[in-house]
C-alpha cells in the first residue's frame, strides 16, 4: 500500500509540473509570445515564440518555474546565456535575447527546422560513414572555435547535435559549459556533470582539471551512436553505476562493422585523455585522411588508479590552476631520435666579426661586437629554437637598467607601481649564475624589450606548442640533470635545460621553491583577469602544469628565437 502510495505522490506531483509548464503557453515573455512547446528537458522546457511587434518566430528557452527559485540554477542558465551569446560562428545556435525577472528567466534563441542527430538516427537508423563526414568536419569546426575562446561544452550528446535541412549543423546547449580553468563554485570535487552515456572519464570522476578533451571524448562516443545506430552502453536495462563503472575502466566497444571512422573514435574515446586527440583540429586532419603519418592508436587498460595522482602542494600559495597535464602511460609514444632533434650552438658569428675587423681596421671592431653580442646556447626542439638557460640580464634591450629589488618592500612596492623588478633568488648571486634571475611580469611586458635581440617571451600558445612536441613524459625530458634537489633530477633528454629555480611570492616578497619547482612567463595574460598572466611550471615528476599567477610574482623567463 505504501509502494502504491509513493507511485501516486509521485505521478501526481509530475502532473503538476506538467500543468505549471503548460501554463507558459499562450503566455507573454519579453518581446514574445509562447505559442507551442517544441522540446522538454530536466531544467527547461523551449517554446516557439512570435515576436509582438515583428511577428518574428524564435526559440523561447524557459527555465523551469521549481528551478527558478534555486540561486545556483539562476546562475548557471545565466552563465549558458552568457556563453552562446559569447560564440559567433555559423554551426553554433545564436541568442538573440535574454529575460531575465523574479518570475521567470529564458533565453531566446534563433528557430530551428529540421532533426537532431538523435532523432535523425531513430527515424533512418545508422548512417555510414559518407553520410557522417561533412556532419562531423562541422561539427568539429564549431567546438574548435568554442575550446579556442576558452569554452567546454561538457553536455555532447547527439540530441545537442541539430541538423537543418540543407544540411548545416548547428550546436546547441550550453547549459553547463565553463570556461578553461575557471574554479566553478557550482561544482564541488566529486560532482557529475553531463549525460551519463557520453560522459567522459574525467567527468564520471567529478575532475576538476576537466578540459577541452573531455568534450573530444564526449564527440567520439556520439560518433560511435549515430553509425551504430545505438549508444555503447545499455541505458535502458543497465544502472548508472554499471555504465558509470565501464566509462573508467573498460574499453569502449569495438564498432560492429569495419568503418572506417573506427580508428578515429578509439582514439577520440581514450581514457586517458593524452592519448585522444590533443584538438579537434587533429582531429579534423585525421577525419579528412591529411595526415602524412597516422599515428598509432595506442590503448591504455590500466585502470584509472594508475594514472590518477595526488598534486603535491607546494611550500606557498601558487594561485588557480588553469590547466593540469596527467602523467601518461608507460604505452605513451616515444620520440624518435630524429624529432628530438638536439642542436645546441653558440653564437659567434666569425664572419661578422671578421667585417667588423676588416671595416674598423683595428680590433676596436671585435671589441664591440663581443661586448653587445655575448654568445647564448641555444636548443632546438621541433620548429622552435630555445635559449638553453634562464635569462640573466639587467638591463632592458635599449640599455635602460631594470630595478634591482633587493627587500621584500621594494618588491612588493614595484609590483604596486606595475614597475619592472628583477631579483636573485634570496638575493644571492651565486642563484643567478645557475638559475638566472626572477622577473616580475611588468619586466617581461615592458616595451623596451627584456629578451636580448633576435628572441621573444614566449606566448602561452608557444608554450603548448612546445609541449605538444614533447608529447609524454614531458617534464622528466625538460627538466635539467642536476639541480633537482627535492624532487629528483630529469633527463634533458630535448636539451631544454629547465631549472628549479622556485619564485618570489606576491603576498609577502619571500622566496621558495629553489631546489624543487621552476616556473616561467609566457607573454599571454589571463583575459578573465587582468592581474594575471600565464606561466608555465616544472614540478614533481613528469608533471607540467600550466597556471594563471598573479604579475606581481617573481618567476623565471626562458627565451625564445623569433
Amino acid at each position: 500500500m505504501a509502494i502504491l502510495l509513493g507511485a501516486l505522490r509521485k505521478s501526481i506531483k509530475k502532473l503538476k509540473i506538467i500543468s505549471k509548464l503548460m501554463d507558459f503557453l499562450n503566455q507573454t515573455i519579453g518581446k514574445y509570445k509562447l505559442t507551442r512547446i517544441i522540446g522538454e528537458g530536466g531544467m527547461a522546457s523551449v517554446y516557439e515564440g512570435t515576436h509582438l511587434f515583428l511577428g518574428t518566430k524564435a526559440a523561447v528557452k524557459v527555465l523551469s518555474p521549481m528551478l527558478s527559485k534555486n540561486d545556483q540554477f539562476r546562475q548557471r542558465f545565466r552563465n549558458e546565456a552568457a556563453f552562446m551569446a559569447s560564440l559567433d560562428h555559423p554551426n553554433i545556435s545564436k541568442v538573440l535575447d535574454f529575460e531575465d525577472s523574479d518570475e521567470v528567466l529564458a533565453i531566446v534563441m534563433e528557430l530551428l527546422a529540421g532533426s537532431d542527430l538523435n532523432d535523425l538516427v531513430k527515424d533512418k537508423g545508422a548512417l555510414t560513414f559518407d553520410e557522417l563526414k561533412p556532419l562531423f568536419v562541422q561539427i568539429l569546426d564549431a567546438f574548435k572555435y568554442a575550446h579556442e575562446k576558452g569554452i567546454i561544452h561538457r553536455d555532447i550528446k547527439p540530441s545537442n547535435i541539430y541538423i537543418l535541412p540543407n544540411g548545416q549543423v548547428k550546436i546547441l546547449d550550453f547549459g553547463i559549459a565553463k570556461l578553461f580553468g575557471q574554479g566553478n563554485e557550482m561544482t564541488q570535487t566529486g560532482t557529475q556533470m553531463g549525460t551519463p552515456a557520453y560522459m567522459s572519464p574525467e567527468q564520471v570522476k567529478g575532475d576538476k582539471s576537466i578540459d577541452h578533451r573531455s568534450d573530444i571524448y564526449s564527440l567520439g562516443v556520439t560518433l560511435f551512436y549515430a553509425i551504430e545506430g545505438r549508444p555503447p552502453y545499455d541505458t535502458e536495462n543497465e544502472s548508472q553505476f554499471d555504465i558509470f563503472n565501464k566509462i573508467v575502466y573498460e574499453e569502449l566497444q569495438v564498432l560492429s562493422s569495419n568503418s572506417e571512422s573506427a580508428e578515429l573514435i578509439q582514439k577520440a574515446c581514450q581514457k586517458n585523455r593524452e592519448l585522444r586527440y590533443q584538438s579537434c583540429e587533429e582531429w579534423s586532419v585525421a577525419l579528412n585522411g591529411d595526415e602524412k603519418q597516422p599515428r598509432k592508436v595506442v590503448t591504455d587498460k590500466t585502470k584509472v588508479e594508475n594514472f590518477v595522482h595526488e598534486k603535491i602542494k607546494l611550500e606557498s600559495k601558487t594561485g588557480r590552476k588553469v590547466e593540469v597535464q596527467e602523467e601518461t602511460s608507460d604505452n605513451s609514444q616515444k620520440i624518435t631520435n630524429s624529432n628530438q632533434n638536439i642542436e645546441r650552438k653558440t653564437k659567434h658569428k666569425i664572419r661578422l666579426l671578421i667585417f667588423f675587423i676588416l671595416f674598423f681596421g683595428s680590433g676596436i671592431g671585435a671589441y664591440i661586437y663581443f661586448m653587445s653580442s655575448k654568445s647564448i646556447n641555444e636548443v632546438k626542439i621541433g620548429k622552435q629554437t630555445w635559449m638553453a638557460e634562464n635569462l640573466n640580464v639587467d638591463k632592458f634591450r635599449n640599455g635602460d637598467p631594470i630595478q634591482d629589488a633587493k627587500t621584500a618592500e621594494e618588491w612588493l612596492k614595484a609590483g604596486e607601481n606595475g614597475e619592472p623588478a628583477w631579483c636573485y633568488y634570496n638575493n644571492d648571486p651565486a642563484n643567478g649564475q645557475k638559475y638566472g634571475k626572477l622577473y616580475n611580469w611588468y619586466a617581461v611586458n615592458d616595451k623596451r624589450g627584456l629578451a636580448p635581440n633576435g628572441y621573444h617571451i614566449p606566448s602561452y600558445a608557444e608554450w603548448t606548442s612546445l609541449l605538444t612536441f614533447i608529447g609524454a613524459e614531458w617534464g622528466k625530458k625538460m627538466k635539467s640533470k642536476n639541480g633537482w634537489e627535492k624532487n629528483g633530477n630529469g633527463w634533458d633528454s630535448i636539451g631544454f635545460s629547465g631549472f628549479p629555480g622556485g619564485f618570489r611570492e606576491n603576498d609577502d616578497g619571500l622566496f621558495y621553491g629553489i631546489g624543487n619547482c621552476g616556473f616561467w612567463w609566457s607573454s599571454t595574460e589571463d583575459e578573465d583577469d587582468t592581474d594575471e598572466s600565464y606561466i608555465l611550471s616544472l614540478e614533481e615528476g613528469d608533471d607540467v602544469w600550466r597556471y594563471s599567477l598573479n604579475k606581481t610574482s617573481g618567476f623565471s623567463v626562458r627565451c625564445l628565437r623569433d
